[in-house]
């Protein structure tokens, strides 16, 4: 009994013995020395933990079998990256592996050996032996010198799209997130910048206001801001923005995302969850190019995006790419002559603008004046006016930076379409789930013939479509007739030639789907006549083959120029 007592205690303290090694192995450090590694394959567990334990530093997963290096508050539920190096390049989710070299380098290689990211990258680093590489309890990550207590290397001089607190952002800094930056502007002001594949803007702060009036001054030689520990983000510009939940002991970082706003989270380490407690825009439809060209942003509560009448998306997978229109308004061609004036009509978007791309800015002007302006200008695709005191006129060369707003009262934006066009046609529209809905809130400007020239309908024009798309129907109704009798008919015609003769009249008819006739019809853009069953559209089929598609409709109420109305300015 007493050997067996033995035995059973030196399995225990064996297990015991197992169980405190590989605890020790998996405990991460804080400092390491030249030539520490981590595989990916070792995840979860860190490369490094800050000695009070509220940073860790390793791997994270950023897609499927897609992994960045990154260091992120422990207690924060989903790992939230704040800084990451290799953000534009994830690593195999096998065989990829970080090491710090012998000779002070931190380096990222991927699962064949590429090396993905260096320090050397990120600045001088590397090339002396016995440096140290240690994350710091302020979420630094930093490599130095221990002979002489010098920084060679830190992450927080290379940000990526957060802020900590006490973490200078200077000059030479910049968070980035998709098109959107923040960082020291040309006139030393702290902006938010959109910079998109064709354009560029600065939104915040807002451009309609003067330095002075949105707080700032350019008289700002420092260019340094830095978010404190009581939750305080100061600025040399005179920016001074604070959390609402202001104080010591908080955890806090500041982040631009890829909406384009800018804000402050507090982080909750009972839940790990993340509270916003500031945030740079009010309205999140004044980041620009968040919705793209020729498109509105609206919030209700959510943010939604939705094509102008007569657009349909570019990439029904990405907003910021905007929409297309599905008419012209003319060749705009340097000296080719402008089309007339009667070939046009607007639609009224109420309460809507787009900032920026004025062809022109006028004051004291009537709101005809404004429309005539539109009207002979071959570029202008649509006009803005405002009536406060003094009628103002901004006629628009480019449709972007459009949203929707309760506040712009008094405000609204006159789209230029053609007068053939089909104002009735749903409108694509999507929140930010991307899921699509239809809406018709739009309203129809009549430009008045007397004032504009005769605008006549070419009559005869129309009378040959309508005798056209007759022809065929009567063409079409004899070769059913026919096929029927012969395939009806059983006069001395052999069962192999029957069969013949069934095969040759089944082939020369189809069934269409709605997504062709979409496509034959131009999106259903010309409009041959109405009924009191649906809308006969002009379509061309594929090989050059006119046809005419009727369009069945249920309560199909005609918007023409009688019921159409020209606003009151």
């Amino acid at each position: 009994m007493a050997g067996l007592v033995i035995g059973c205690r030196a399995v225990q303290l064996l297990l015991v013995s197992v169980l405190l090694c590989s605890l020790a192995s998996t405990t991460a450090q804080h400092t390491m020395g030249g030539g520490s590694s981590l595989s990916v394959e070792a995840r979860p567990q860190p490369f490094l933990v800050s000695s009070d334990g509220t940073f860790s530093c390793g791997f994270l997963q950023v897609g499927d079998n897609a992994f960045s290096f990154s260091v992120w508050f422990t207690a924060s539920r989903n790992s939230t990256a704040v800084w990451t190096a290799n953000r534009d390049a994830p690593v195999n989710g096998r065989g990829s592996r970080v090491t710090f070299t012998r000779d002070g380098e931190l380096a990222l290689a991927d699962a064949n050996g590429t090396m993905v990211w260096t320090s050397r990258m990120g600045g001088v680093s590397g090339g002396r032996r016995g440096l140290t590489i240690s994350l710091n309890d302020t979420g630094n990550l930093v490599i130095a010198d221990p002979s002489t207590g010098s920084t060679v290397w830190q992450s927080f001089d290379w940000p990526t799209d957060t802020l900590l607190p006490s973490q200078q952002f200077t000059r030479d800094t910049k968070l980035v997130a998709g098109y959107y930056s923040l960082n020291f502007d040309n006139d030393n002001v702290l902006r938010l910048l959109y910079y998109g594949p064709d354009v560029a803007s600065s939104y915040w702060p807002w451009p309609d206001l003067n330095l002075y009036a949105a707080g700032r001054t350019n008289y700002n030689a420092l260019r340094i801001a830095v978010l404190n520990n009581t939750g305080v983000f100061l600025s040399s510009d005179h920016l001074q923005a604070q959390a609402t939940d202001l104080g010591v002991g908080v955890k806090r970082r500041l982040t631009i995302e890829q909406d384009g706003n800018f804000r402050m989270y507090s982080l909750n380490e009972s839940t790990g969850g993340w509270t916003e407690t500031w945030s740079a825009l009010l309205q999140p439809c004044q980041a620009h190019g968040i919705c793209g060209g020729n498109s509105i942003c609206e919030y209700q509560p959510s943010l939604r995006c939705s094509c102008l009448p007569g657009h349909e998306m570019t990439d029904r997978r990405d907003w910021r790419k905007g929409c297309k229109p599905l008419f012209t308004i003319g060749n705009c061609n340097q000296g080719a002559a402008p089309p007339p004036p009667e070939q046009f009509k607007f639609i009224k978007l109420p309460q809507a603008d787009f900032y920026g791309f004025d062809l022109a800015y006028n004051e004291s002007v009537t709101f005809k004046q404004c429309m005539d302006l539109c009207l002979r200008v071959c570029e202008c695709s649509a006009f803005s006016y405002r009536l406060n005191g003094i009628g103002k006129c901004y006629p628009k060369y480019m449709l972007f930076n459009g949203y929707v707003s309760p506040n712009f009262l008094g405000r609204s934006i006159y789209l230029k379409v053609p007068r053939e066009f089909n104002e009735s046609a749903p409108r694509v529209i999507a929140d930010s789930a991307a899921t699509l809905a239809c809406s018709h809130n739009v309203t129809i400007v009549k430009v008045s013939p007397d004032v504009y020239g005769k605008a006549t309908r070419n009559s005869g024009k129309w009378a040959y479509l309508f005798a056209f798309a007759g022809v065929l129907g009567v063409l079409d109704l004899l070769f059913i007739a026919t096929g029927w009798w012969f395939l009806s008919s059983k006069q001395s015609i052999p069962s192999a030639q029957e069969a013949g003769y069934r095969k040759v009249m089944t082939s020369q008819f189809r069934r269409f789907t709605y997504r062709e006739l979409k496509d034959a019809t131009g999106n259903f853009k010309e409009e041959l006549g109405r009924g009191c069953s649906g809308v006969v559209y002009r379509g061309v089929l594929e090989g050059g083959l006119v046809v005419a598609v009727k369009r069945l409709a249920v309560d199909v109420t005609p918007i023409g120029p009688d019921r159409a109305r020209t606003p009151e300015p």
